[in-house]
């Protein structure tokens, strides 16, 4: 059950990365190269938090240019499907992994 709910939520959060794409100029989805980059300039554990961030803002001009956490902002993608949504919570439910939570803490 668990599986295959994690499985539609990376479908709905693919759909939020293009909308990010599309109106945020400096959203970007690193490589695992380029993941693994970000992850040693910012000193985090890749193994550990390989797939817990799905995007970045980039404060910087490039990837490259990453030094510190002040010049990226790790995102986490969280998108429903739910219609009628007036205030959050209310109809929707947002689910974060501990190792998530973790990473963000």
């Amino acid at each position: 059950m668990a599986r295959k709910r994690n499985l539609n939520n990376l479908k709905t959060d693919k759909e939020g990365i293009k909308i990010l794409k599309k109106i945020i100029p400096n959203f970007l989805v690193p490589s695992k190269e380029e993941r693994i980059f970000i992850y040693k300039k910012l000193d985090i554990d890749y193994k550990k938090y390989s797939r817990s961030v799905d995007g970045i803002l980039l404060n910087v001009k490039s990837i490259s240019d990453i030094n510190s956490k002040n010049d990226v902002d790790l995102i986490e993608i969280k998108n429903t499907k739910a219609k009628n949504i007036k205030k959050l919570p209310y109809g929707a439910f947002f689910e974060i992994t501990e190792n998530e939570e973790n990473l963000f803490k």
